[in-house]
């Protein structure tokens, strides 16, 4: 598991091949496998210390997620109030089993990231703030540092037929334009910006484990999973808007998994949102 950054690498040159052969080969050729993850039985407990007693502002309780048993499949919205646990949730699922070393907290239960017998799990992906860019750097060029450690493992066009395929889906590609592979991070829109994020996400998530093809050559990549942390709550309902379509459509389309907190639900289309899931003191009150 990890946080989304940009490689600091030798540069590959990125040639966007023509986009339409470049979609329509992608979608022939790549097959995604869903990533639903399964929660049973799951508890979070810490133990009470003088800073937790002293210094906390909320009151204490000994779990900080109780007993949760829940499916997460494609976009999933957690709501509930501060310190109800939704980050706590979203951070189990990036850690998984590792929790209790990272947080000092003792754990029970599972956190199952679901695979198929032909296709290793995608890696959670946590987002909760914009990355930083090299501002010397385009589009083309992130992206090159982006796969420089896959090189081995797909072949260029089969690189760029994937980046193609993602860009499409979270619609930062305007028919056959490819003007935006020229531009620098710093040129984006607000929307664009985080579209771009998750561009790079979608690469890390899905293209970073055991790639496996087929017998007729298709390529078996897991979908995506991204864990999206109050990480749009200062943007306006427009921007929000704008990349909760893209995300909607990488979901219908891959059978991704979005699973996002925010304290401004109002901002989001509630017909984009599969799932809400209500938290209240580490419990789950509702599923709906």
């Amino acid at each position: 598991m990890q946080r989304i950054f940009i490689l600091r690498a030798s540069i590959y040159l990125f040639t966007l091949v023509p986009l339409s052969k470049a979609l329509s080969t992608a979608r022939a050729r790549v097959q995604f496998q869903p990533s639903p993850v399964e929660i049973e039985n799951f508890t979070l407990s810490f133990p009470l210390t003088w800073q937790r007693r002293f210094l906390s502002s909320v009151p204490y309780r000994e779990k900080a997620l109780d007993n949760i048993n829940v499916s997460l499949r494609d976009f999933c919205f957690i709501r509930g109030s501060s310190s109800s646990g939704k980050s706590t949730l979203l951070k189990a699922i990036w850690n998984q089993t590792q929790q209790s070393t990272t947080t000092g907290g003792t754990v029970t239960g599972t956190v199952t990231l679901v695979a198929t017998p032909d296709c290793e799990p995608a890696i959670p992906i946590y987002l909760d703030q914009k990355p930083p860019y090299e501002a010397r750097l385009r589009i083309k060029e992130v992206l090159d540092q982006q796969w420089s450690g896959n090189e081995d493992i797909l072949d260029k066009t089969t690189r760029e037929e994937i980046t193609s395929l993602f860009a499409d889906y979270l619609g930062l590609q305007r028919g056959q334009n490819d003007d935006w592979l020229h531009k620098k991070p710093s040129q984006f829109s607000p929307s664009e910006t985080y579209r771009f994020t998750l561009l790079l996400a979608c690469l890390q998530s899905s293209c970073s484990s055991d790639i496996r093809r087929t017998e007729d050559d298709k390529v078996l990549l897991p979908a995506p999973i991204f864990l999206l942390d109050e990480w749009m709550d200062t943007e306006t309902s427009t921007v929000i808007q704008a990349v909760q379509q893209g995300l909607w459509t990488l979901v219908q389309a891959t059978g991704a998994l979005v699973a996002t907190v925010s304290h401004k639900p109002e901002r989001w289309r509630r017909d984009q949102i599969s799932q809400t899931i209500t938290l209240n003191a580490g419990k789950i009150m509702y599923v709906e």
